[in-house]
């Protein structure tokens, strides 16, 4: 045995319980033990099983005995059981990542491979023998990941082509890659669109065109069908014609009387034959949002500002059950946004507004979207502002996620007119804390007067550390601090929830007993560590019916004591 200088405790352990099964089992023949450059150890070995040898490569990974040993033949793509995961030709032994602890010995995976290879040879042979079962069942990701050409089924498609009496109709379908995997989904059947895909499918992506064939004699697909002539010949009369076919690529859904389907991309012109696994993932029963959402998806969402939190509140509450929105903001999506914004590089160039739009409408089937490319307040089109605020006035919540005083006043008196609950939100500069309002009418002050409140409970608390703010972030003597994607999304997260109450308290009492809050997300100005959260209490806020009186309240220096120290970019 030979024992290198760099080998730990445990593998001269190993060494030795494996030098102790050699000289008990003559099956088994240790060949040479290697240390590799990435810090794994590794034995050639020698099986015999009957006639047949067997070289395999026992490999302790660097982090053993924390992760699992394992077995796979020395020859590359080699062949030995039907235990093996495809590729990298590793056996599916009695032990793996699921079911590993730190007892386990690579002499326990040796005995196990020579089981598993002589109860197969038995198999073959004897017939009363059965062959080795599978120790643990696929998952629904490990069973589809086989097959890199995959092709959805939806429950629309089933049942319109269930109602289809004709033996062949028209579809489209669209394709979409990530690395070697592609999924074809059908988006249309004689030109009506399948109602259970999102509409920016088609939109995005090109369609396919192609046709839906059933026949009678799909149990005889399987193994027959290997190419276009086989295709050709299976279908017999039922197959278009070369015209029909003409020079570009089509899709042919091929379909028995039970449901079962079978997907083919093909091209009579250049031979291409491309079968695509049928994938059902519609089996999901469970309940994923809380019964409280049920009724949401009947609400009107307005969003005034897509930039960082703006677009991750909209986001989060479309998969929340949101899907009708009313977008506001008149900025372009930029590189430098991509730090902090729920946006990436396709959408650099585009309107923030039209951007988050696209988002969203890949997020519901159901989702509509009224997208405004205007500043609120700004020198815009007279007839297309009365549009927009009458949309805004007809939402049942109004967000505001600007952090801009001249915006904040605008839909301050849109909520107090419309008697339209309204929540807004801040980051401090540099990311040290943030600041969440609410103004429900049947519980709160109006925003104005709680936003003033709120500047009169700033003034009786320490000062906010001095500072030179620029847009997310602070520069003091001792240190720059710029407020992260993480601090952006923290506040986009407690202002996600509090919309949510908002939304839903008409029917249930609210889970917020404060109308504002202050939230630390370090060390920072009150805040004395991390998530330390300071509610406002604003039910003495300053009660008036008179909207100019606090305006000109609200444009004092208040307003400079707080904006000061908070973004008021749209990032």
């Amino acid at each position: 045995m030979t024992a290198l200088p760099n080998f730990s405790e445990r593998i001269l352990e190993e060494q030795k319980l494996l030098k102790d099964l050699e000289n008990i089992n003559e099956k088994f023949t240790i060949q040479e033990w290697i240390s590799t450059d990435t810090n794994e150890v590794h034995l050639k070995f020698e099986l015999k099983i009957g006639s047949k040898s067997f070289l395999g490569l026992l490999v302790y990974p660097e982090l053993f005995p924390d992760v699992p040993a394992y077995i796979h033949p020395q020859q590359h793509g080699e062949k030995w059981s039907s235990h093996q995961y495809g590729g990298s030709g590793v056996l599916c032994l009695e032990y793996g990542p699921d079911n590993w602890h730190h007892d386990i010995k690579g002499v326990r995976l040796v005995q196990s491979a020579q089981l598993l290879l002589l109860n197969e040879a038995l198999s073959d042979l004897t017939p009363d023998v059965e062959p080795v079962q599978s120790r643990h069942s696929e998952t629904v990701g490990q069973k589809i990941r086989k097959h890199s050409n995959r092709f959805l089924c939806t429950p629309i498609l089933k049942q319109t082509l269930n109602a289809v009496e004709a033996e062949r109709v028209e579809i489209k379908a669209v394709i979409s890659l990530i690395k070697e995997t592609a999924v074809f989904v059908v988006t249309q059947i004689q030109n009506k669109p399948l109602s259970d895909i999102p509409a920016s499918f088609a939109n995005e992506l090109n369609e396919i065109s192609g046709w839906a064939i059933r026949t009678d004699s799909y149990h005889l697909i399987k193994g027959s069908v290997t190419d276009i002539s086989s295709l050709e010949a299976f279908l017999n009369a039922s197959c278009p014609n070369e015209e029909e076919f003409g020079d570009s690529s089509k899709v042919l859904l091929i379909y028995g009387l039970l449901g079962n389907m079978d997907f083919f991309y093909v091209s009579k012109a250049s031979s291409l034959f491309l079968k695509f696994e049928a994938i059902d993932l519609f089996n999901d029963n469970n309940q994923r949002l809380p019964i409280e959402f049920n009724d949401i998806n009947n609400t009107k969402i307005a969003i005034i500002g897509l930039g960082s939190l703006g677009s991750k509140i909209a986001i989060s509450l479309a998969r929340s059950g949101c899907s009708n929105f009313c977008l506001v903001d008149d900025d372009i999506f930029a590189p430098h946004n991509i730090v902090r914004n729920e946006l990436n590089w396709l959408d650099v160039g585009f309107s923030k507004t039209y951007a988050v739009e696209r988002v969203l409408t890949r997020i519901s089937t159901e989702m509509h979207v009224k997208a405004y490319d205007m500043r609120i307040g700004g020198q815009e089109n007279p007839l297309l502002n009365v549009e927009m605020v009458n949309d805004i006035s007809s939402c049942n919540v109004i967000i505001d996620a600007t952090a801009n005083s001249q915006t904040f006043l605008a839909l301050a008196a849109i909520a107090k007119r419309k008697h339209i609950p309204m929540v807004w939100g801040e980051i401090f500069g540099g990311g040290g804390g943030a600041l969440m309002a609410r103004s429900l009418p049947s519980l709160d002050p109006t925003p104005l007067e709680i936003r003033n409140h709120i500047y009169g409970v700033f003034e009786e608390l320490d000062p906010i550390p001095e500072g030179k703010a620029n847009n997310y972030t602070v520069e003091s003597v001792e240190q720059t601090y710029i407020a992260s994607d993480a601090d952006v999304s923290s506040l986009a997260a407690s202002m996600t929830q509090f919309i949510l109450d908002a939304l839903c308290t008409p029917e249930t009492p609210s889970s917020y007993p404060y109308s504002a809050y202050l939230i630390g997300f370090r060390k920072y100005w009150i805040f004395q560590c991390p998530f330390d959260t300071r509610p406002i209490d604003c039910s003495n806020a300053l009660r008036s019916d008179s909207i100019t009186d606090l305006e000109a309240q609200d444009n004092s220096n208040k307003d400079e004591l707080t904006i000061s120290q908070v973004d008021t970019t749209n990032g």
